[in-house]
């Protein structure tokens, strides 16, 4: 419950300092394990050898990621079009 709404709170924190762009679109891939299709399949291939892949565990990758291509994309877009 409390990783659901950091996860929550983040997001929210995203749309508010990026109004003008659509970050919600891209969050989903690397953000959690089936916002893609190959998450879904390389959790596929991980469980086949044997490996758990746990939301929590996947999200203490992901929201790292996450949140340093938004930031990326937001100052090239600012040093393009600023």
């Amino acid at each position: 419950m409390i990783l659901a709404l950091i996860l929550f709170a983040l997001i929210y924190i995203l749309m508010l300092a990026l109004p003008q762009q659509r970050p919600f679109v891209a969050l989903g891939g690397n953000l959690t394990p089936i916002g893609a299709s190959a998450n879904i399949a390389a959790i596929g291939i991980l469980r086949k050898n044997g490996e758990t892949v746990r939301t929590k565990d996947f999200l203490r990758i992901g929201i790292p990621f996450t949140l340093a291509a938004v930031l990326t994309g937001y100052g090239c877009l600012w040093l393009v079009w600023g």
